[in-house]
């Protein structure tokens, strides 16, 4: 006979974690369908429309052009500071512009196409998935805390704790040499059907965790709120700012990103275990850093007139400008004069 114990030790712990889900399921059927249906509207009408659009031009942000590109700008900083090859600079920048998943797609391509470690994709990944700028600044800042300075603090205490946990992480796992192959080859030749792929994997998790929650609530109590922002993070952020508890703590959940964007990222080929240590370290740092930059700048800062939506559209405009440049110039590169569409030709004819 098998006691819960027994069965966690044995390694059966999805099993029975499944089976606690479906329980909750047959015991809290109006919760988890409320919970369900919000989280699927939520994605349907804020989630998607945000993210397909980046996701869609991702593999001509990530080809072998713009890595080029990339690895002239930022190489150095990859090189020499976390000891990473130039050419995944592109996953970097993707991965600070568009959050995640973008930049755990992002770092999916550039691992498969340059043949890194696992250690090396993870150490990539602790540094390029977080959350975007967009979100933190406007969702965050100003949409829940009415404070654009809130979100600029929020934003570097993400982004420098990010930045010294690559620091600290810059030598670990240097041993490996095979490559990582949890990462499927990348398919540029169907870059909207991937993207929209993506997109519904986006939409699972979101729906998972939103019930999962729901139940946990129903069952617990409201205590379960109090967490909430390490599970799921909009949820959870959308709870504390209401209450208004310590920002210090929402900046500990942003660096940690919540288990359901962590997860996201994960099924797009990030290492999973090594990516939730780095998270981990992140999330204690981004606590202080945002304590620090509180008592540095109390106050709040000049932001753009007009509503939250046109200062998220003309964020989106000015992040979204490099994509077009390399979305224009992957066209002329790809074009007949170039070489490499010459030397296609001719192998293929040889064939």
């Amino acid at each position: 006979m098998f006691f819960p114990g027994v069965i966690l030790l044995k390694g059966y712990w999805k099993a029975a974690l499944a089976a606690v889900y479906v329980a909750g399921l047959m015991a809290f059927p109006d919760a988890a369908l409320a919970a369900a249906r919000g989280a699927m509207a939520n994605w349907a009408a804020s989630v998607a429309p945000a993210l397909f659009p980046f996701a869609a031009v991702l593999p001509f942000l990530t080809c072998k052009e713009a890595r080029e590109i990339y690895d002239r700008l930022l190489g150095w900083l990859l090189r020499g500071v976390f000891r990473l090859p130039g050419s995944c600079a592109s996953a970097l920048v993707t991965g600070l512009l568009g959050g995640s998943p973008a930049g755990a797609m992002a770092v999916g391509r550039v691992a498969a196409e340059v043949g890194l470690t696992r250690g090396q994709a993870a150490r990539l990944a602790g540094i390029s998935c977080g959350m975007g700028p967009v979100y933190v600044v406007s969702a965050l800042g100003v949409a829940l805390k009415g404070s654009a300075g809130v979100g600029y603090r929020l934003l570097a205490a993400q982004w420098g704790g990010m930045f010294l946990t690559g620091l600290l992480f810059r030598r670990a796992w240097a041993g490996e040499t095979a490559p990582w192959t949890g990462v499927p080859s990348a398919n540029e030749a169907h870059p909207i059907a991937g993207a929209a792929l993506a997109m519904l994997k986006v939409c699972g998790y979101m729906t998972l965790f939103s019930v999962g929650m729901a139940m946990a609530r129903a069952a617990a109590g409201p205590w379960v709120e109090f967490v909430s922002p390490f599970l799921e993070l909009p949820t959870g952020a959308a709870f504390w700012a209401e209450r208004g508890l310590p920002e210090w703590i929402l900046a500990g959940a942003l660096g940690f990103g919540g288990c359901c964007v962590i997860l996201q990222n994960a099924a797009f080929g990030v290492p999973l275990g090594r990516y939730v240590l780095q998270k981990t370290v992140t999330a204690a740092l981004a606590a202080g850093i945002y304590l620090l930059l509180e008592r540095a700048f109390p106050g709040d800062v000049p932001t753009f007139s007009g509503d939250s939506a046109e200062k998220q559209g003309l964020v989106w405009v000015i992040c979204m400008l490099p994509v077009a440049v390399f979305f224009l110039k992957n066209l002329f590169l790809n074009n007949s004069n170039s070489r490499d569409f010459r030397e296609k030709t001719v192998k293929n004819r040889n064939i």
